[in-house]
């Protein structure tokens, strides 16, 4: 399975300024329509995944691995992007 993974965020702040949990962003990329319960829901759990959304910009999603189009938030080098399963950032 295509996917991308971000550098560990591990400058995020929440609004209050405290540190957020040190967290990783994935975005598994999957050909034509999936069922969550056979074939998604496995994948997550076994990269213990705490929450999923449908991407409706695959561009948009990889810049926010790295936070590119929002300069009030930490900054993470692409270079740090772990490309799998044929995955090109």
């Amino acid at each position: 399975v295509a996917a991308l993974i971000s550098p560990l965020h591990d400058k995020d702040k929440n609004p209050s300024g405290e540190p957020k949990k040190p967290h990783y962003h994935v975005m598994i990329m999957f050909e034509g329509k999936k069922d969550y319960e056979n074939q998604i829901k496995p994948i997550f759990d076994e990269i213990g995944g705490v929450g999923r959304e449908t991407v409706n910009s695959a561009r948009g999603y990889a810049r926010y691995l790295c936070h590119l189009d929002y300069p009030e938030k930490a900054q993470y080098e692409p270079s740090e992007v772990r490309c799998m399963g044929g995955a090109d950032y």
